[in-house]
C-alpha cells in the first residue's frame, strides 16, 4: 500500500495499518513500524523483545516453546462471554473520564535528521487544537525508544491520544475453564445483568432424563 505522508499525524494518509509496506522513500513515503535502536546495556531478553515490539504496538505471546506476535488492529469477536461463564462477584467495570487522561503529548527521541541527537516534539489531540485557553489541556511527556523518525514518533503519539480519548471504560472478571483458550488481544462480546448488556445464561438438565431441559 503506497500512501503519501503529511506533516499532520491525524490525516488518513499517516494512519496506516501494520500491513502497509512501501519501497524506498519516494515522494515522502516511508515504511511503517520500524525499530531503530541499539541496546548498549545488559537487559533481560524478554524486556528487550517488549521494547522492540512496542514500536509496532505489538506484544509477544508464548505458545509452548514458541513465541508469536500479536499487534494492535481491528478484530472481530472470537467468542461471547455470558454471565454463566463469569465467576460470581468477580465482574467489575470502571468508568473513567477523558479528564483523567492526557490529550497532549510531548515526546523526546533520537532524531536521525539531527545525527541521532535528542530531539523533542509535541502532538495535540484534535479536540484541543485551535483552542483559546489551556484550561482543558492535559499534557504528559514521554521518551520514545526505537523511534528515530519524527513522522513515526508523531503517528505513535497520535495513536496514544486517540486511545486516551476513545477509551471510556475498562473492567475485569474471572472466568471458568471456558476462558482457557483466550489470549492477549482477543476481542470478546460480553453479556451481564449488572450493566444490562444482553441476556445470557446456561442450559441445565431439569432431571436425570437427558431429553428434558
Amino acid at each position: 500500500v503506497d500512501v503519501s505522508l503529511s506533516a499532520d499525524p491525524w490525516t488518513s494518509g499517516t494512519l496506516l495499518s501494520a500491513h502497509a509496506t512501501v519501497d524506498g522513500q519516494l515522494e515522502g513515503r516511508e515504511v511503517r513500524y520500524t525499530f531503530d535502536g541499539v541496546f548498549d546495556e545488559e537487559r533481560p531478553a524478554w524486556e528487550c523483545l517488549m521494547a522492540v515490539l512496542a514500536v509496532a504496538r505489538a506484544v509477544p505471546v508464548r505458545e509452548g516453546k514458541r513465541i508469536r506476535v500479536k499487534f494492535e488492529h481491528p478484530r472481530t469477536a472470537v467468542d461471547i462471554v455470558g454471565q454463566g461463564s463469569i465467576i460470581a462477584g468477580s465482574f467489575e467495570v470502571n468508568y473513567g473520564g477523558r479528564k483523567d487522561r492526557a490529550n497532549s503529548l510531548g515526546f523526546e527521541f533520537k532524531d536521525e535528521d539531527q545525527n541521532y541527537d535528542n530531539s523533542t516534539g509535541s502532538v495535540d489531540h484534535p479536540s484541543i487544537q485551535n483552542v483559546t485557553t489551556t484550561d482543558n489541556v492535559r499534557r504528559e511527556s514521554i521518551t520514545l525508544f526505537g523511534h528515530c523518525r519524527r513522522s513515526q514518533a508523531m503517528r505513535h503519539c497520535a495513536f496514544m491520544l486517540n486511545v486516551n480519548n476513545d477509551l471510556s471504560r475498562d473492567g475485569r472478571f474471572r472466568a471458568s475453564v471456558d476462558a482457557l483458550s483466550y489470549e492477549v488481544g482477543d476481542v470478546l462480546q460480553l453479556s451481564h445483568d449488572v450493566t444490562g448488556w444482553g441476556d445470557s445464561g446456561r442450559v441445565y438438565a431439569e432431571d436425570t432424563d437427558a431429553s428434558r431441559y
